[in-house]
């Protein structure tokens, strides 16, 4: 690892703090419900409506049988078991004209099945909002583009006509171009090896020019300039 310098400036994408925070209970958003469970002629309906007013309903045929004790507590009790969803219960309703009796295995079925279409009926009513930005005719800093302008479509080489670039040179995945350089890193092998002429003021003990190699065998040349701090990946010939 190569040696820090003092007063340079370090930036951390690691935040402890802000961590601590987010992994607290409050930081946990979620997207409230109100559940309702009532009989019809064939058994019961369980009818959930979130926030943004999706509602879907799924039916429970049994046949209805008194319970010995209240149920109700119960019933909440079992409905508001939202585990893992992204839903939290804004209130339980428990519509019976009895105290009927549901096996806590086919509440929980029943609650299953109403979360899976709930999830599915908002996938379905969601619609993202586009915000389209003000039209814009100002200058463009410079007159022509190369391939590093990536201007990959029709649209976004209109754009840049708009804004007075006279000379624009397509993407280099749309019409590559011989002995283009493929990537710019701020990341420099020589500096990472100690044998940087600017900083570590050594030379490097081999040879140059240095390639990258694939797992197929394909082989990548660098070229180390300096007076940009910068490493540039090629293409062999």
């Amino acid at each position: 690892m190569p040696r820090i310098k003092p007063r340079t400036v370090l930036y951390r994408n690691f935040d402890q703090e802000f961590e601590r925070l987010m992994s607290r209970k409050s930081a946990e958003r979620k997207i409230s419900i109100a559940i309702t469970l009532a009989e019809n002629n064939f058994g019961f309906t369980l009818t959930l409506t979130d926030e943004d007013d999706n509602s879907v309903s799924v039916v429970l045929e049994r046949e209805k049988e008194l319970a010995r004790t209240p149920q109700k507590e119960n019933l909440c009790t079992q409905l508001g078991k939202l585990g893992n969803t992204p839903f939290e219960a804004s209130g339980i309703n428990i519509e019976f004209s009895d105290n009927w009796f549901i096996p806590a295995s086919m509440l929980a079925e029943l609650r299953r099945n109403g979360i899976e279409k709930l999830l599915e009926a908002r996938r379905i009513n969601y619609h993202q909002e586009l915000y389209r930005l003000p039209e814009t005719h100002h200058a463009f800093p410079v007159s022509e583009l190369t391939y590093l302008g990536n201007v990959m479509n029709d649209d976004a080489a209109s754009f840049y006509k708009n804004h007075g670039v006279q000379r624009i040179a397509p993407a280099y995945e749309k019409t590559p171009v011989e002995g283009a350089a493929l990537m710019f890193c701020k990341h420099c092998l020589r500096y990472s090896m100690g044998w940087c002429p600017t900083h570590h003021k050594v030379r490097s003990p081999f040879k140059e020019p240095y390639y990258l190699v694939s797992s197929d065998g394909k082989r990548f040349r660098l070229e180390f300039d300096c007076k940009q701090c910068q490493m540039k990946v090629y293409a062999e010939k």
